[in-house]
């Protein structure tokens, strides 16, 4: 039976997703893989996880331990910024969305992104606020 498919797509021959994660008993979700395209076949979001040391003159407050969570945000984030989405992160306090976030924006090209303008938000900021600190930001000219 021929597919019906576009060039291009997932094929119903495309392997089912594994699962278990590789060398875990464990069961795995929709969630522990992704599609490699190019390759036709599930990969870990572990695969992925930059395994270069960190620098030894690397001052503490600067490292972000790659994990599971972060590429996965990172890819997801990545793939939303090149299409234009708006893009909403949620989550617990203090599991580094912001941190994420930020370090994902300060890698961005010059060339092609503007430079972000970081505003922090909290149960108390007013639009005047807001307002202020956007206007603060701003270089004026004046004629």
């Amino acid at each position: 039976m021929e597919e019906d498919i576009p060039p291009g797509h997932v094929s119903l021959s495309s392997p089912m997703m594994p699962s278990s994660l590789p060398g875990s008993s464990d069961p795995a979700t929709v969630y522990d893989f992704f599609w490699l395209t190019e390759d036709s076949a599930w990969a870990t979001w572990a695969t992925r996880i930059d395994t270069q040391p960190i620098p030894a003159n690397t001052s503490f407050r600067r490292i972000i331990v790659p994990s599971v969570d972060t590429v996965r945000y990172t890819f997801l984030l990545d793939a939303a910024v090149r299409r234009g989405f708006p893009t909403l992160i949620v989550g617990p306090t203090g599991t580094g969305k912001s941190v994420m976030v930020h370090k994902y924006l300060y890698s961005l090209p010059g060339e092609e992104y503007v430079p972000p303008n970081i505003i922090g938000f909290s149960a108390r900021t007013t639009a005047n606020m807001t307002q202020y600190l956007i206007d603060a930001k701003l270089d004026r000219r004046r004629k």
